[in-house]
């Protein structure tokens, strides 16, 4: 029997709907770009990240990248992570091309837990900014080091898995990437610097100007070969240096001699000429002229000149970090979180959360925290005074969910080791502390 073509069109489109809809939906390979991304899917495969814990592990890590810490290196602190309260610290900083950047985290040895450490370039060049994830630090060695690509804020963001905690210390230290091109010198040397006029403004300086005596030796900051040793126009007795590691050429001027000869490899600090005043600079005293170029001409200041080479000494009691304290007497505090300043009374209890040159970080019962001198905060274990004959509830914590530890139903004594607005933090007999609420009372 005659059966139309469109009788055969219509088979192949249902039969070949019949197989595509049989055809099974395999998930695709989950693929996480870092230890931190893929701890959160575990917890998912678990079920676990709908848990309250879940939840506030997953937030805690998102807090540290919408409002971290600004800090200036070198910095290092010391801070805590508690075993039972997930949180994250996220730390924003500045670094510069040219820099090298060394970021260490120590753990306390009674302590041991897995960190997850990640870094991201903030690119504040669009309206709105985007961090881009660039790194993380390997688990057992717990260390990070990069150069970066342009100046760039960057942040690091530091987060233990859950139900493990303890004392950490973390320092971020940025370095001249080069070793001092001058034997004897430092930044101080430095005369003249890129960018300066030339010529009555007519060109620019592509390079910076070290001052030394005529023969201070020059020494290579970077392993390279030699593309060109000799005398050449404006700069006099010049080497062209390839650096092997970025494939950047370093530029040489006016040398008194010249050590080395094209075509020579060399390591880094070997001595390649001495400082002298040849070619156009025969009117100023000696110096060397040293640039780098990639693509056209960069700024060497930061490949060789330390900016702030040394931390600041540590003068703040870390035995404190992620204990609770109180303020030794009323002060005007700067709250980071919040942009604001609150007037806090003497006895104020805080959280310590990290301590930092001589000063505590410290967190309040609203989650707002500010920077304030050690000196100022001192340990809760004396009692300020007695509160007698107080009933009502023995609470743990200011706040709607504080959680009741115990109920006081016959006239009870409590020694008062501190306060936060209508609560105060007290000790029963039995040692056992919490919060009451009890206006008034100091």
């Amino acid at each position: 029997m005659y059966k139309p073509k469109i009788f055969y069109f219509l088979s192949i489109l249902v039969f070949g709907s019949l197989w595509t809809c049989k055809q099974e939906d395999v998930p695709k390979i989950f693929q996480p770009s870092s230890a931190h991304e893929s701890y959160i899917h575990g917890l998912g495969q678990a079920n676990l990240l709908h848990t309250q814990l879940g939840r506030q592990f997953v937030a805690a890590a998102e807090a540290a990248l919408t409002d971290p810490i600004e800090v200036e290196t070198p910095y290092q602190e010391f801070f805590y992570l508690h075993p039972e309260i997930p949180k994250a610290f996220g730390y924003k900083f500045f670094a510069r091309r040219g820099e090298k950047v060394n970021i260490q985290i120590n753990p306390n040895p009674q302590d041991s837990t897995i960190l997850f450490i990640d870094l991201y370039r903030i690119e504040e060049e669009q309206s709105d900014p985007l961090m881009e994830h660039i790194a993380s630090a390997d688990k057992e060695s717990l260390t990070l080091g990069f150069e970066p690509g342009s100046d760039a804020r960057y942040l690091l963001r530091i987060q233990g898995e859950l139900l493990h905690g303890g004392q950490y210390s973390v320092s971020i230290i940025n370095k001249a990437s080069f070793d001092f091109p001058v034997t004897g010198k430092d930044r101080r040397a430095i005369g003249s610097f890129f960018g300066d006029p030339r010529d009555g403004g007519r060109r620019e300086h592509h390079g910076i100007d070290i001052f030394a005596s005529r023969h201070t030796p020059i020494i290579s900051p970077s392993a390279g070969s030699v593309r060109f040793a000799g005398e050449k126009g404006l700069g006099g007795r010049v080497v062209w240096l390839r650096d092997h590691e970025y494939n950047r050429t370093i530029y040489f001027a006016h040398l008194e001699s010249i050590l080395v000869q094209t075509g020579d490899k060399i390591e880094k600090g070997d001595t390649i000429g001495t400082v002298g005043n040849t070619g156009n600079a025969r009117t100023t005293p000696p110096h060397l002229h040293f640039g780098i170029y990639q693509r056209g001409p960069i700024d060497p200041l930061y490949f060789v000149a330390n900016q702030n080479p040394k931390l600041k000494k540590l003068k703040a009691d870390v035995e404190k970090v992620g204990k609770l304290g109180r303020l030794n007497h009323s002060q005007a505090l700067d709250i980071i979180s919040g942009d604001t300043t609150f007037l806090l009374p003497k006895y104020q209890i805080v959280k310590i959360e990290a301590a930092f040159e001589n000063q505590y970080r410290v967190r309040f019962s609203d989650n707002h925290y500010g920077n304030i001198d050690a000196h100022k905060v001192e340990p809760i274990h004396k009692p300020i005074n007695n509160l007698e004959e107080y009933v009502g509830h023995f609470l743990y914590q200011p706040g709607k969910n504080s959680i009741i530890l115990d109920t006081v139903e016959t006239p009870t004594a409590y020694q008062v080791l501190g306060i936060d607005q209508d609560y105060r933090l007290v000790q029963n007999s039995n040692k056992q502390i919490g919060w009451i609420t009890q206006p008034n009372v100091l």
